[in-house]
């Protein structure tokens, strides 16, 4: 765990030229490109909107039409020498901050107050456009920290008529699908060995 974890922490370092403003950026970035790639998410917007005294925070987003589904990305990026652990309310309190975001976006004062050059002012727009057809929204949270073993699986909850669900990417899951990638590259099966000819097949 700890050598991919330095790996992926000093690739990411690296593509952000070292510069601690943007490490959060390039690994909300590599995240999101993984989520879109396992069929997660259909596609995204990074947007980095965060407003601490608020409680609100969003840094990608995707809309899902066909599912009717609005999926939030907030972003945990740690550069200790060894994963931290979250606990179950450290991830709740980070789910809270889009869930929060989302419900701002409903309120006219809130929109008005995003500047025009803002990526996020077009997720607020894109919410309050479609209030109506948005049945479901997933929160996503992605970190290179590890989740506590006595954190279970976050149930989905109903608020405010739309179903809330969450999915949490942390170390342990960007290592596990790395390996299974590498397990199926790494499969050769040699046709020889059951005949001397291998087994025919047709021409495509």
């Amino acid at each position: 765990m700890n050598e991919f974890y330095t790996s992926l922490q000093q690739t990411i370092i690296a593509g952000a030229d070292a510069n601690e403003n943007f490490q959060n950026s390039i690994f909300t970035d590599y995240a999101c490109g993984i989520l879109e790639d396992q069929g997660v998410i259909p596609d995204y917007a990074l947007t980095e909107y965060r407003k601490e005294s608020k409680g609100l925070r969003v840094d990608a987003w995707s809309f899902d039409k066909e599912a009717d589904r609005i999926n939030l990305i907030v972003c945990d990026f740690s550069t200790t020498a060894t994963p931290e652990t979250l606990t179950k309310t450290q991830l709740t309190q980070t789910f809270k901050r889009p869930e929060r975001f989302f419900y701002e976006c409903l309120k006219d004062k809130f929109r008005s107050s995003l500047e025009e050059s803002d990526p996020a002012t077009a997720l607020a727009w894109e919410v309050w456009e479609h209030r109506k057809t948005i049945h479901s929204i997933k929160l996503i949270f992605v970190t290179n920290k590890k989740i506590s073993e006595r954190v279970s699986e976050l149930p989905t909850t109903d608020e405010k008529g739309h179903k809330l669900s969450y999915d949490v990417w942390d170390i342990t899951r960007f290592k596990q699908l790395e390996e299974s990638g590498k397990a199926r590259e790494a499969v050769e099966i040699d046709l020889s060995t059951y005949t001397p000819d291998g087994l025919p097949c047709l021409q495509a």
